[in-house]
Formats: C-alpha cells, structure tokens, sequence
C-alpha cells in the first residue's frame, strides 16, 4: 500500500505558491521513506506512530476530536480558520470540507515529517490552485507577514484558531506555537478594526497637519543622539505617585520622556520631562488641556505623530516636532526623507521604540503599570480612569485589572525589551511584570547606573532636540487625478455592462473587481488614505452572489469617495502640475550634505 500518494503532487503546486514553506521543509532534512514507516494502520484507519510506539490517536478516534469543526455562521463565509497542527490530514480535511468558497484555510506545523505525512495523504492540489489553502513554515516572521496580507478576511469574516489537540502529545512546541498564532491574531485582529474605523481620521489628522508638519521641524537628525544617553519613560500608572516625588528630588543625569497625558500628573510632582509624546488621533485628546498647565509645557517639546488632532497640535503651548508613522502617508512618499515609525497602540511603547532609535544607553521604566489593583487605573491628575475586564497577576502573585489594549501593548513593549537588546530596567510598583526588564526600587536603580548618562551626552541630545525644530522644504507631488478620473470612469463604465448580466458575466466582473483592486492600491502617495475603499472592493470578490445592481451601486459610491478623497489629498498636499515639480531633497542627500 502506498503511504503518501499524494505527496509529489502537493509539493510540485506548492512550488512558487509557498517558496518560503518549501524551502523550511527542504532545510528539515526529512525523508519520506522515513515519513513513510510513521504512517501505520490502527483499528482500520491511518494513524501516525511516535517516538515511544504508541499512535497519535490510540486514545480516541478523529472524530471525537474534530466533529465540532464546521463553518456554520455566516461571518464564516467570508472569514478564516487558522489551523496549527495537521497530523494526517483529519481536521484539516473536516475544515476544507465545509468551508464555503471565500473561505481561506491557514495551516502551520511545527513537525516536518508530520506535514509531509499530512501532504501524502490528501490532494490539496485545488484547494491550493484557488487560493484557499496556505500552508506556512513555523517561522515567525513568515507567519506574520502572511496573517498581516489576509486582512480582508478579518474585516469582513470571523478569524477562527484551531489548535489540533492530539498534535500536543508530540512536544511543548504546539503549546508554544499557539501562544504566537494566538497573540498575533489578536493584534491583528485589533490593528484591522482599528484601520477599518479610524483611517480615514487618521490619515484625514495628517493631510490636515502636512503642511505644518514641515514647519515644525523633522526628528530625523535625531537618529542615534541618544549615545551615552540614560532615559527614563515616565507612565502615568498607579505607582507614579510611589516614585515620582524622589525622581523629581534627585533625578540623577538622565533624559526624562513621558505622554502628553502624563504631564499634569508630573507637574503635580515638580517633575519636569525633557520632551513630551503624543500619538493619540482621537478628539478626546483635546481634555488634556482642561488639565495641563501651559506655563508648564511652554518649554518642554512636544514630539507628535502626524496622525494628531490638528487642533491638539495647534493649542500645544510649546515647541512641536513632527513625525511620521506607518499606515500613513509617510509609509511610502516620504520613507526616502523621513523616518518612518511602527509606533504602536500605546504611547509608551512608542516612546520606548523611539528613544531605541535614538541610540539611547539604557532605558529605565516608571510608572509603567499596564494593570492595577483597586479601581484607580492612573495616577492622579491623568485625564483617564477606566474599568478593567482582563485579569493578570504581579510579581507577588496579586490579582491585576486591566484591558486588552494594555494587554497588547505590554506584548508588545515585552518583544521590543527583548529585540533592542538595551539594558531595561523598572521601577516596580506592583504593576504587571514587563520581562526581560529588571525590577528595582529607586536605590538599586540608581546603583546600576539608570540614572547616570556620559558625560557631555546629555547636552549633545538637547542640542539635537533643539535642531530638530528647523523648519524642512515641504515636498512637492505632480497632480494626477485627473488621469485617475478618466480611469475610473472607465472602469465604472465596465462594471454598469457587466451587471446587466449577472450569472453570464461572473467570471469577468471578479476579474474586474481584483483589477480595480489593483489600481486603487497602485499609488503609493494616495494608497494610505484609499484604506477603506480599495477594503471595500476586495469585500465585493468575496461575495458569494454575482455581480448585479446591488453592488453596482456599492462600486459607484466607492469611485465617487475616491474621487474625494484625491481632490482633499491634492488640495492639502499643495500637488501641482508635473512640468511645475521640483523634487525634495532626500534624507540621504540632507545627511551627506550636512556631513560635507
């Protein structure tokens, strides 16, 4: 009896589709002859035999396992199930057996031998030639990458994770491989929410400060500043209050950085910060200054994300400095010029990823709390106080209140500690325990050197904070909506042909769906504020019904919002007429010119 018949042909399809997987295989060293010998007969169905001779399914059959996995609510239709673990095939074949069409199947397994056992089993062949079945490597970026490309499905679907319970018996990695599915699916479950409702006002906050925004200044020659440097991030949870008043009384030789949140909480203190961060898009920013003193903040920078309320930045009473974020319209038109940040949900993590940018020596956390006990969720004089759903516990095994954006952040916050390699430490006030940074109370903190800087390094960053507030040329873009307005008449044309004839033209109206997809991402300056539209789209290819008047008429208010939106984009951004254009320098030609 042939033990993978299907095997050759699976792993020919997957050539081009999934290169990455088929390269992690190859390096696993795995031969089928030996994949082979695992796939036995038990009880009259294939089991897989492991390392101590038992199977993989002696305790009980597939189908006590896998019975409940079924597609059957209607999010599903255009949603996703994310699979770790595949043995022979059995729940991996029970989810691609009811799954609807638009519905796509993501598989990881962390045991080579295992997928090719699963692969020789089963032919996926069309399951991969239509794009419903992905099959990735356990590598961690591959994998996030991946999830991060299948974002419609989390828009407009549900996003299921299945962990194959009898794969657990085979070692720890399947345990630890679904913690990071998990947590990835559960930051990309709330970054696509939150683009799906929020871009266009975030991208909206920064056509509306572009034109300042160069005024203001750049951080980009505040690249590696930080050298020599010790920082302390100042947060605005509960033990603030336990370590501010000796940090304001000896605050050692150290840059201070806080939220702009935070400063009314400071000023409470005495405890003035070297700059303050504001990255937070929404209107409810603006009851900072029901509280924050502007005597206090007129000399303390302001360094905002471009994606600001307009009308917080305006009424800062202090000096400003911009800067860009991913997701917006630096990602693509200004990454040559400017430094383009990943900031993050929380500020403080921005903070942190910034100041590692910065080139600081060491970092030192306080009042970074991401939990609390009680019903106090900030420090005093913070404009907040919120309610906790999600439960943790500290380092002395007390139970903590908190939420799943502070949750996130503190994944997030505990990935970069962990990545930067810059000696992190925190001043522990029973907050949750952020790894890989050491607990100290203020006297041990200062013994090791938190609050100590080089001599010379400190004056060097406020010199480079000072320059950062030079006012840069403001780019200029060449105009082109007007050949992006014939285009898209042009294609609303062939869509009111097409949906004459539903059934007859189905195949052609979902080539034309996935071809104006296409062009509405194709230009990097306006694909940032077209989130929402190019995300519509893409949700009408899922659309299980042809193409008829229904969504005919979704596509004319898609092509009618961009039509909008360009001329917002054209107007704010100062575009002109190409033979008008003058290019920007770049960041690299600046940084060359300086050093000249």
């Amino acid at each position: 009896m042939e033990r993978l018949p299907h095997l050759t042909g699976n792993l020919e399809i997957m050539a081009g589709r999934m290169t990455a997987t088929l390269e992690w295989i190859r390096s696993q060293n795995v031969e089928p002859a030996a994949v082979a010998e695992r796939v036995v007969e038990h009880e009259g169905r294939l089991d897989w035999r492991m390392d101590d001779g038992s199977t993989l399914f002696a305790a009980a059959s597939p189908p006590v396992f896998y019975n409940g996995w079924n597609i059957a609510q209607e999010a599903d239709a255009k949603g996703m199930t994310v699979l770790l673990g595949v043995n022979l095939g059995y729940g991996l074949n029970e989810v691609l057996k009811a799954a609807p069409p638009a519905h796509k199947v993501v598989v990881i397994e962390p045991n080579a031998h295992l997928l090719l056992a699963c692969l020789g089993q089963t032919d996926y062949r069309p399951f991969m030639q239509a794009g419903r079945l992905v099959i990735l490597p356990p590598v961690e970026n591959v994998v996030y990458e991946a999830l991060r490309r299948v974002d419609v499905h989390f828009v407009f679907g549900r996003v299921v994770f299945r962990g194959d319970m009898p794969s657990r018996q085979l070692g720890p990695e399947y345990d630890r491989w679904g913690r990071i599915v998990r947590n990835m699916l559960e930051n990309f479950s709330v970054e696509f929410a939150t683009l799906r409702k929020r871009q266009d006002t975030m991208v909206g906050n920064e056509l509306a400060n572009f034109k300042r925004a160069f005024a203001d200044g750049s951080l980009a020659g505040l690249q590696n500043a930080g050298r020599g440097v010790s920082s302390v991030i100042l947060g605005a949870g509960p033990s603030l209050e336990q370590y501010a008043p000796r940090l304001a009384e000896s605050p050692g030789h150290a840059v201070y950085a806080t939220a702009l949140q935070t400063m009314p909480a400071l000023q409470r203190f005495g405890l003035k910060p070297h700059f303050c961060m504001a990255i937070d898009y929404s209107r409810g920013m603006r009851k900072i200054y029901n509280k924050l003193d502007p005597e206090f903040a007129a000399d303390v920078p302001l360094i905002y994300s471009t994606k600001l309320d307009p009308k917080v930045v305006a009424q800062y009473p202090g000096p400003a400095i911009p800067f860009w974020t991913r997701g917006g319209l630096g990602t693509f038109a200004l990454s040559e010029r400017e430094p383009v940040f990943n900031a993050g949900t929380n500020v403080s993590v921005t903070l942190y990823r910034i100041l590692a940018w910065m080139g600081v020596e060491r970092i030192l956390l306080a009042g970074m709390d991401f939990a609390w006990k009680g019903d106090r969720s900030h420090a005093g004089g913070h404009h907040n106080n919120i309610k906790g759903k999600v439960t943790l516990t500290n380092a002395d095994g007390e139970t903590l209140h908190s939420t799943l954006s502070y949750t996130t952040a503190l994944r997030d916050l505990i990935a970069d500690v962990s990545k930067n390699k810059i000696p992190t430490g925190c001043l522990y006030g029973g907050g949750a325990v952020i790894e890989g940074a050491q607990r100290f109370d203020y006297s041990a903190a200062l013994m090791q050197g938190y609050l100590a800087s080089a001599p010379g390094s400190i004056e060097g960053f406020i010199a480079a904070l000072d320059d950062a507030q030079t006012p840069q040329q403001t780019p200029v873009f060449h105009s082109r909506a007007l050949k992006w307005n014939v285009t898209l008449r042009q294609k609303f044309k062939e869509f009111e042909k097409l949906a004459k004839k539903p059934a007859r033209n189905a195949r052609q109206s979902f080539e034309a769906l996935n071809a104006l997809h296409a062009f509405l991402r194709s230009d990097p300056v306006y694909l940032p504020y077209l989130y929402n539209e190019f995300m519509d789209v893409a949700g009408l290819t899922l659309e299980a019904r042809p193409f008829g008047p229904q969504e005919l008429s979704q596509v004319r208010q898609i092509v009618k919002r961009v039509r909008e939106k360009l001329k917002r984009m054209e107007d704010d951004m100062g575009f002109v007429a190409a033979e008008q254009r003058k290019a920007p320098p770049s960041r690299r030609g600046m940084q060359k010119r300086n050093a000249a």
